[in-house]
């Protein structure tokens, strides 16, 4: 389904619920109406006809659009009959299926339609009703007659089969949604309503689905009383039984998602009714996406779908990591320890001790970074921090550094590739230049590049010969007022933070130089 598409029909739905409509939809919907009580008038006068089968009728359908939990009443109601020995079969028109005509879905012994030939709800109930033939077809009375004829049925199932009155029925369930039943209380295409209320004169049984409570079914006995009086009312409660592991198509208890970090995502008629029965497992819900009712997903949707439930659970992994090591306040300064092109860019051990140290002194988390490559640097840290700082060196994966850097509230970096990342993400960036030309390579974004000016810049060397004077002319204070400008209200001193930084350039206790400090955010 297109995204328009998706668009009108979410505009519909709203509109339905919350009792509007458009003057068009309701012009409509005064034909549509008079179309119907044309249809009642023919039947009632025998110029249209019900056609008997030598076998019973048990026809389960709903006076709404679709969400009254029709599918798994007609499973209900099968393996009902089963219990008292008959032998039923289903029949449904298979709604959003490929093919035509008269099709059997299942035989008894196997599926031998794919869901896009068979409908998605017939395919769901082959594979929930083994042993059960499954027959689709828009001509009802054929298809039933197939199934009995071929299959030796002694009872059909007729699947949303209030409004086809081509068979004599044995009995009319009629399902009800508990919650807003009628919705706005208008024919379709102005509301949710495919026929008239007072159709439920012809139900000889109506069932409250989802209802949470007496008053649920107080209200739609009372309609019914008025339209059907001495039609019996009764309340249905859905209960998950199980779900499906897709990849091996097998059947795990509904339990098995208790506790689960998962991303929910549904293609029903009323997708939060999926989400609260996932919520009502214990699920642990890290999303939900909603589709429209019978939704064939395509490439895209999976792959969209796909990305989202990576990220939860990169978000997931993160967070554990952050608890695991400590680092659970914020806010949270990431400090980087590597660089691109070795040592030469590499600030000293004893100042990014001191950072660390001076942050946490203003109540700021540093938690430092980098790759297996840095632990003998994060060791010479640690040692001359005073106190154990915390540390994710060497302990995440390339595929959490996204989800990571979003978690943090500023970075403090050389040259590398993870400012550059940081800063895309609209993370701030306080990045350490060293020899070479931040012009040409500082991180675009919310960013603060701290470099100086030496005799000997540019350079690519991976390693420095004269004692990597450009990085010790870079100043822990300096750094810290500019991560502390860059929180800006997330500490008692980012205030002072702002006004040094802002002075930096004339600052001459601390080490000298232009362009000391260098706001970049675009």
């Amino acid at each position: 389904m297109s995204s328009l598409a998706r668009a009108v029909r979410a505009r519909l739905v709203h509109e339905w619920e919350r009792g509007g409509s458009a003057g068009g939809a309701r012009a409509l919907a005064g034909g549509y109406r008079g179309l119907l009580r044309a249809r009642a008038w023919l039947y009632d006068r025998r110029i249209l006809t019900s056609r008997p089968l030598p076998c019973a009728v048990i026809s389960i359908g709903n006076l709404t659009l679709g969400g009254t939990g029709k599918t798994p009443a007609v499973e209900y109601a099968v393996r009902t009959l089963a219990a008292l020995g008959a032998r039923p079969a289903v029949v449904s028109r298979g709604y959003g299926r490929r093919s035509t005509g008269v099709r059997v879905v299942a035989d008894g012994r196997s599926v031998l339609l794919a869901p896009r030939d068979a409908g998605d709800e017939p395919f769901l109930l082959a594979r929930r009703l083994p042993g059960v033939p499954v027959v689709v077809g828009a001509n009802r009375y054929a298809a039933a007659c197939l199934a009995v004829s071929r299959f030796g049925a002694s009872a059909v199932v007729l699947d949303d089969g209030f409004q086809n009155r081509s068979l004599v029925k044995d009995l009319e369930i009629v399902l009800v949604r508990a919650e807003n039943p009628w919705g706005n209380g208008r024919l379709f295409p102005a509301g949710p309503l495919r026929e008239p209320v007072d159709a439920l004169a012809r139900a000889h049984l109506i069932v409250v689905s989802g209802a949470a409570g007496p008053d649920a079914v107080a209200s739609v006995a009372a309609v019914a009383a008025r339209h059907a009086p001495g039609v019996p009312v009764l309340a249905a409660e859905h209960e998950p039984v199980e779900c499906w592991e897709a990849r091996r198509l097998t059947p795990e208890p509904a339990r098995a998602l208790t506790g689960k970090r998962l991303l929910g995502f549904a293609g029903i008629a009323w997708p939060d009714d999926f989400r609260r029965t996932l919520e009502a497992l214990g699920v642990d819900l890290a999303g939900f996406a909603a589709f429209p009712d019978h939704c064939w997903y395509g490439r895209g949707d999976l792959d969209r779908l796909a990305a989202r439930a990576v990220a939860a659970a990169s978000e997931t992994e993160v967070g554990e990591l952050l608890v695991r090591c400590g680092a659970t306040r914020a806010p949270r300064v990431g400090v980087h320890l590597g660089a691109a092109s070795g040592p030469a860019k590499v600030w000293s051990a004893d100042r990014l001790a001191a950072l660390c140290a001076g942050l946490a002194t203003r109540g700021v988390t540093a938690l430092l970074l980098g790759t297996a490559a840095d632990l003998d640097l994060e060791r010479r840290v640690q040692a001359g921090a005073g106190s154990a700082i915390p540390s994710l060196v060497g302990r995440d994966r390339p595929a959490l550094l996204p989800t990571l850097l979003g978690r943090l509230d500023a970075l403090v970096s050389g040259d590398t590739g993870t400012a550059h990342l940081a800063a895309a993400l609209g993370t701030p960036v306080v990045t350490l230049f060293g020899p070479t030309d931040p012009a040409l390579s500082a991180p675009r974004g919310p960013a603060t590049v701290i470099a100086k000016q030496v005799p000997c810049a540019p350079c690519f060397l991976g390693r420095c010969p004269i004692d990597h004077v450009c990085m010790r002319a870079i100043g822990v204070d300096e750094v810290t007022d500019a991560v502390l400008a860059r929180l800006g209200g997330r500490t008692a001193a980012s205030t002072r933070a702002s006004e040094t930084a802002g002075a930096a350039g004339d600052a001459g206790g601390r080490a000298a130089g232009p362009d000391r400090l260098r706001p970049r955010d675009g």
